[in-house]
């Protein structure tokens, strides 16, 4: 429990478990990019991405849970961010951080309007 406090993780009174898994080593690169770029731990993006990806499938596969909503977000994550525009989260940061895309810091953390992106991306 130390530790989990120490990586910053939510109580949570969900159990984990342990998944080894070998990536190839730009993606291994990416997932610490991406870690250190949100300011989370590893295991929390992973879980974030688990999570994200098992709801896009939506009935196609179910773990026992509500359905969840098959519409994008309106307020989109770095990750989803990155995913919309289909580039890297370092090159989705750097977009935000030299004020190129619309989007705010909220905590500490980077948020986006779907609906501003997409205008932005219109743009000519």
């Amino acid at each position: 429990m130390a530790r989990k406090r120490q990586l910053g993780f939510a109580q949570s009174p969900e159990k984990t478990v342990a998944v080894f898994a070998r990536v190839p080593a730009s993606a291994g690169e990416t997932l610490s990019r991406t870690a250190l770029e949100l300011g989370r731990p590893k295991q929390q993006v992973i879980a974030e991405l688990v999570e994200r990806y098992a709801g896009a499938l939506g009935d196609e596969l179910s773990f026992g849970r509500a359905a969840v909503s098959s519409e994008p977000p309106e307020v989109l994550t770095p990750v989803q961010l990155a995913d919309l525009l289909q580039v890297d989260v370092e090159a989705a940061l750097d977009l935000a951080v030299g004020g190129e895309i619309p989007g705010r810091q909220l905590g500490g953390e980077w948020r986006f309007s779907r609906a501003a992106v997409l205008a932005w991306l219109g743009k000519s």
